[in-house]
């Protein structure tokens, strides 16, 4: 077969599934590998990819979305415009297309184009506060549009330098918001296609406007041979439960942590610290102020090896030989 046709060929386990589509709820995505989802059918060219996907049941956007990166990082990074077609498994007239996906080295657009449900007016309905996406019209409803270049802009890239790790690529990208994960994989997915050939382990590492690079990041993708994942490390602020601090406390400051949140707070004319974890539990610390490498901050009454400073609302902590570990915004 000729190296520049691209040919998938899956064997697809259909999820079992209500022929009543409304009462039956989808699995949670995140248990669910995309490739039990749809199989392919190739016809591509030199530059390009056009691929008819069979799916066996209507997914909502959000599902699509990762449907779709999931195709798109096992696709030749050498194409340059990629079109898709999604239709369902039961549907006699190929020509009926349930939804489309168009890209090309700049534009990303995914559109549910032929689903009558009430349910995909609600789903659609739900990505308009999402920044990352086009705000939904009567003209663009079940329309996902993303100009992947726009999202992100690498700040540094590290290469591996000995042989050992010469295969490895590391870029630091800046994001301007918070992103869902399923946007992160998208850019990824983007960032490894461009990514040098000879380097197959590709890590993403994201940063939000105010995180200081090597001091703790919002989320990572990993793009390796057997690893293809995103984690984000930064708890959702709804998320983390609100603290038991004296009301009569006054609060020094809060920040969000991979954890949960912080607080520095003074009650009866001693300082405390209080770490108020995602599950909902607390632990508490009695502080002093201290100076260290010329540095004033706040450190543990007991076992006070770290050193907290605040500047500009954010707090910086550095190790005990005055090396900086980790920067925290405010929450």
């Amino acid at each position: 077969m000729k190296n520049n046709y691209f040919i998938i060929s899956i064997i697809t386990i259909f999820l079992s599934c209500s022929n009543n589509e409304k009462s039956v709820k989808q699995p949670p995505i995140a248990s669910v590998d995309p490739i039990d989802l749809y199989q392919i059918t190739d016809s591509s060219g030199v530059t390009s990819v056009d691929l008819e996907v069979t799916i066996n049941k209507k997914y909502n956007l959000d599902t699509m979305r990762i449907i779709s990166s999931h195709i798109l990082s096992k696709l030749d990074k050498n194409k340059i415009i990629i079109n898709i077609k999604y239709q369902l498994v039961n549907d006699i007239n190929i020509r009926n297309v349930y939804a489309k996906l168009s890209k090309n080295s700049t534009l990303y657009k995914l559109e549910i184009i032929n689903n009558s449900d009430s349910e995909q007016r609600n789903n659609s309905q739900e990505n308009i506060s999402d920044a990352n996406y086009a705000p939904i019209s009567d003209k663009q409803e079940g329309e996902s549009k993303t100009n992947i270049v726009g999202l992100y802009s690498i700040i540094k890239e590290n290469k591996g330098q000995t042989n050992l790790d010469n295969f490895k690529i590391e870029y630091l990208v800046r994001i301007n918001t918070e992103l869902e994960k399923e946007t992160l994989d998208l850019i990824a997915n983007y960032i490894k296609s461009k990514a040098p050939s000879d380097r197959p382990y590709v890590f993403v590492s994201f940063y939000l406007p105010n995180m200081t690079l090597g001091a703790g990041h919002y989320a990572l993708s990993r793009r390796t041979p057997k690893d293809n994942d995103t984690k984000i490390y930064l708890p959702k602020a709804n998320s983390i439960p609100k603290p038991s601090i004296d009301k009569n406390a006054e609060i020094v400051g809060s920040w969000r942590m991979n954890f949960g949140t912080t607080y520095i707070y003074k009650k009866n004319g001693s300082l405390y610290m209080t770490d108020v974890f995602t599950d909902g539990s607390e632990s508490t610390e009695k502080l002093k102020i201290t100076t260290r490498h010329n540095r004033k901050g706040y450190c543990y009454v007991e076992d006070g090896r770290e050193l907290y400073v605040i500047s500009n609302g954010n707090l910086y902590v550095y190790d005990e030989f005055g090396d900086l570990g980790a920067v925290f915004s405010p929450n």
